[in-house]
């Protein structure tokens, strides 16, 4: 169960990365919108991911070995 966290807690870090990647390079490059999403919102739903991540992190640690 621990690990099944842990993968879900980075899962969820790299997904949440890589979507305010994405919207801020959609910003960079001047395009507000993607598939009917403002560039903001799918920022802030990046943001949201990252958090949930850390939330996992610190509410589940990974085993110590």
């Amino acid at each position: 169960m621990e690990t099944l966290i842990t993968k879900l807690g980075y899962l969820t870090a790299i997904l949440g990365f890589l979507l305010c990647a994405l919207a801020g390079g959609m910003r960079v490059a001047g395009m507000f919108n993607l598939l009917n999403f403002e560039a903001i919102t799918l920022l802030q739903a990046g943001i949201a991911l990252m958090v949930f991540a850390c939330m996992l992190r610190l509410y589940f640690p990974a085993p110590s070995s």
